[in-house]
């Protein structure tokens, strides 16, 4: 089942939505319930600078209440996250939608493998990342 696109709108992120984007990714992350919880903690952690993503951001809303986001650029598709409740209701893929180009790639994990396989995306290669002794199982994808 799909959200209807009536409930929410995107735009261009702002300075201003920093602090509900850092708390959208940081719940979108509790939910991945392959990760142990050593593993979330080491993503959590991991925080992005929001300043220099700003301009590439698209931001999903419903009443001033972010939902989901994508960062990218014309080469990356870099961060894709949306707020549990909403997940698998097809807004990942309704991000994806906007920001995908030819040539474009994306190190992704288990989760958005799933959307972006979905779409058409190509396998490149596996990209496993170790982090403060963890090993993260992520994998590079081509949209052709």
């Amino acid at each position: 089942m799909n959200i209807n696109s009536k409930d929410f709108s995107f735009r261009k992120g702002e300075s201003k939505d920093i602090s509900q984007l850092e708390t959208c990714r940081i719940n979108s992350i509790k939910n991945c319930k392959i990760y142990s919880q050593k593993q979330i903690n080491i993503w959590i952690n991991s925080k992005p600078n929001w300043e220099e993503l700003i301009p590439n951001t698209i931001v999903s809303i419903k009443e001033d209440f972010i939902l989901g986001f994508i960062v990218s650029s014309d080469k990356f598709l870099d961060y894709l996250y949306v707020e549990s409740k909403y997940q698998r209701h097809g807004l990942g893929d309704k991000l994806v939608s906007l920001v995908e180009a030819p040539n474009m790639k994306c190190d992704c994990n288990p989760y958005s493998e799933k959307i972006l396989i979905k779409r058409g995306w190509k396998f490149l290669s596996e990209n496993i990342k170790e982090k403060s002794g963890e090993r993260f199982n992520n994998k590079w994808y081509l949209f052709e």
